[in-house]
């Protein structure tokens, strides 16, 4: 029996669809239209003769016969990604970087200091709430506070970054409260909305509010802005806020909000000199900026 003649794009659009959960994100992530990911779906379905993908209330879900392709499709995406780099196709020293908001932040700050140490890199920073996938190489390395329970992944610890609450200065000179434990309830303040509640920063400040920030933004950098421009305090991370003229730190560090930072990389690169260089020159730079991570700044 002649196997059937597979199109490597569609199972690249399947995989898209299987870890996002939708036909429109796969469609960005994969830089089509939606109706084109609706066809190659169909096409890889005929060609294995079985359903790949169930629509749900809300977007889609591999049907058992598509999740057990899974494992397959992913291996299939990493030895088509081997392929293109073994080609030289793809420059070897653009590494691509998935983290959170405030590791993203740190990277941005200080990549000038990490491409000192890795000359002619190209660095790609992604924000995002759910890493993408290492075993999909859909990015390089994942910088991340929590370390994997499963999967063939390597971590290394980078550093840990200390976090205190912090107004500005216009702010707290007009709310004298904001220096005692009575400003959760008295103060405003600035912080994640609801799609962030899994953040550490944001469930600490829910119970001792007993309620959510005030002004609620969808990322950092409008908490960021939020606290400079007198809306509220805030709970920031020492190394950006310590240094910021216009922002005053009105609690000590906050032991129980810090945060350590892992780089994870796929095992089967281990021993992938760009990406080591990498991760090396990360945890230098963790390193160097040690005193203001941990609070030490002021």
């Amino acid at each position: 029996m002649k196997p059937p003649t597979l199109e490597w794009s569609d199972v690249r659009i399947f995989l898209a669809v299987a870890s996002s959960g939708s036909y429109a994100k796969a469609a960005r992530q994969c830089g089509v239209s939606v109706m084109t990911v609706g066809r190659r779906v169909q096409a890889l379905e005929a060609a294995l003769g079985v359903p790949l993908m169930e629509r749900m209330p809300v977007g889609y879900r591999p049907t058992s016969e598509g999740h057990a392709l899974l494992p397959a499709a992913t291996q299939m995406a990493a030895a088509a990604d081997d392929l293109v780099r073994a080609a030289n196709l793809r420059d070897p020293r653009v590494v691509r970087l998935s983290a959170n908001e405030w590791d993203t932040m740190f990277v941005v700050r200080h990549v000038g200091a990490l491409r000192a140490i890795v000359p002619r890199l190209d660095v790609e920073v992604q924000m995002a709430h759910q890493p993408p996938s290492l075993a999909r190489r859909e990015v390089d390395v994942v910088l991340t506070a929590k370390l994997p329970t499963e999967g063939d992944l390597v971590s290394r610890k980078l550093g840990a970054m200390t976090f205190a609450i912090y107004g500005a200065s216009t702010y707290v000179a007009q709310h004298r409260l904001a220096k005692g434990e009575k400003r959760y309830t008295a103060c405003d303040w600035v912080g994640f909305d609801a799609e962030h509640e899994y953040m550490p920063v944001s469930r600490w400040l829910t119970e001792r509010r007993r309620a959510p920030a005030t002004f609620r933004f969808t990322n950092a950098v409008a908490i960021l802005e939020g606290a400079r421009a007198s809306v509220g305090l805030a709970l920031l991370p020492c190394w950006i806020a310590d240094s910021d003229a216009g922002l005053v730190r009105v609690s000590g560090v906050l032991d129980d909000l810090t945060q350590t930072t892992y780089a994870l990389f796929s095992h089967d690169r281990r021993r992938d000199p760009v990406l080591r260089a990498v991760v090396d020159g990360l945890a230098r730079v963790f390193r160097t900026q040690a005193t203001a991570l941990h609070g030490g700044a002021k």
